[in-house]
């Protein structure tokens, strides 16, 4: 891309996007964005109904698992 924007970084999105946001920062093309992303926001259970995006973890063993699961796929940054 000779002007604009070539990196992005999305974060707070739906694990439902994980797959195809990963395929894109893995295979990037010359003419696209290359795409960097954080996975859904980790969040503790709360009283109130959490951000349809946040991801709840019950306890700190279940964010630790969450990290690591994040961490095998190639994520390198979570938003906490």
């Amino acid at each position: 891309m000779p002007y604009g924007v070539t990196t992005a970084m999305m974060m707070g999105h739906s694990e439902k996007w994980l797959k195809p946001i990963l395929s894109w920062k893995n295979k990037p093309r010359p003419n696209e964005l290359d795409i960097y992303t954080l996975g859904g926001v980790l969040v503790s259970d709360q009283s109130r109904k959490p951000y349809v995006n946040h991801v709840i973890v019950s306890s700190p063993l279940a964010a630790k698992q969450k990290v690591i699961e994040y961490h095998k796929l190639g994520i390198r940054h979570i938003k906490l």
